[in-house]
């Protein structure tokens, strides 16, 4: 009888306990469902909204970069151009007289730099009409080219080519004192040098900033798209579990309310019984 009522009463109190946690699960889904489908409805449409301004955002870095990795191959070959042309006014001037192709193309890499300076800086390199009267030869060859009238006998690319193949075949320099008009023309050339080696750096600079913004932008959008697809996960897995509470989560209640009440008749008999067996011994 004892082991009976001992069942019993432990049944009792286990669907009790059962009963009374569901009762407060499905109040408090019930209560919040309607929240549950605002917040999954608002984290839907920001990630829509953070997908596309990732989208945005990469194409908008790809486009930078490449109009900037553009700029900085012309200012890699600018720069090249010039150091090239320096290196052969500086080593090699007295070859100039007696190889036209390799003039050509110094005079061709000095154009192609000063109309860059007009573009960059609003200047142009010009040389007083006296200099230009004063001075003969070769040197005179190289000052015609910082007009902006001149015609260059070689785009810049084939004149790079030609000298760079100079430099590469020439035996050992062939040095010849500079005059003053040729030495000022150098002088140009290396500061044309600088301002051209001058804006690569800058350029590469540039770059390095826009790769470290971009990075930084994807990082903080990465980590708001993933918040946000963990709160549309959350929320959507919460009112579904609210819309199961309200039917299936009910007709559970009813039935573990149904069991409790009928295992309490079964041990209000039970504990009857008990009684009558006791008055009997």
């Amino acid at each position: 009888c004892k082991k009976n009522t001992k069942a019993k009463t432990g049944a009792i109190n286990s669907n009790t306990a059962e009963a009374e946690a569901l009762s407060a699960e499905i109040t408090k889904y019930a209560g919040n469902s309607g929240q549950y489908e605002a917040q999954m409805n608002s984290a839907e449409t920001k990630v829509k909204d953070l997908e596309g301004q990732a989208s945005s955002a990469e194409a908008d870095h790809e486009a930078q970069m490449k109009e900037m990795r553009a700029e900085e191959t012309d200012l890699t070959g600018n720069a090249g151009s010039l150091q090239a042309a320096v290196k052969i006014l500086e080593k090699h001037f007295g070859l100039l007289q007696t190889n036209p192709e390799v003039l050509s193309a110094v005079q061709s890499i000095a154009h192609d730099a000063s109309e860059q300076s007009r573009i960059r800086y609003g200047t142009m390199v010009t040389l007083p009409r006296s200099f230009l009267q004063a001075s003969t030869g070769v040197t005179n060859k190289l000052a015609t080219a910082f007009e902006s009238s001149f015609k260059t006998p070689l785009p810049p690319a084939s004149a790079t080519k030609v000298l760079t193949a100079f430099l590469e075949n020439t035996g050992p320099s062939h040095l010849e004192p500079h005059s003053p008009a040729s030495g000022q023309i150098l002088g140009i050339l290396k500061q044309m040098l600088d301002d051209a080696n001058g804006d690569l750096k800058a350029k590469q600079e540039e770059i390095e900033k826009e790769k470290s913004s971009y990075a930084k932008l994807k990082k903080s959008l990465k980590e708001q798209l993933t918040a946000q697809r963990k709160s549309y996960e959350d929320n959507k897995a919460a009112l579904s579990r609210a819309k199961f509470l309200k039917v299936e989560g009910a007709a559970e209640l009813k039935k573990l309310r149904e069991a409790i009440q009928a295992d309490k008749d079964v041990l209000g008999m039970l504990n009857s019984k008990c009684r009558d067996l006791d008055t009997v011994f």
